[in-house]
């Protein structure tokens, strides 16, 4: 399932300030950038990274990034 990024503002960097998060309508509360990982689009442009994967957390998770 792919979802759409819709961001207002700016992104904090990894292991920042909270942000508050909603994917397809759904609250999920603050969280925090873990990780951004760059990949291949489904495989296709073998050597290229044209899709950004970013990793978030419950900003309370005790959860190591």
């Amino acid at each position: 399932m792919n979802h759409e990024l819709f961001a207002e503002g700016r992104l904090t960097p990894v292991g920042g300030a909270p942000v508050d998060v909603m994917v397809a309508g759904k609250q999920l509360g603050p969280m925090v950038l873990a990780e951004v990982r760059c990949t291949g689009h489904m495989g296709h442009y073998v050597g290229h990274h044209d899709v950004a994967v970013l990793v978030l957390r419950p900003a309370n998770a005790n959860i190591p990034a």
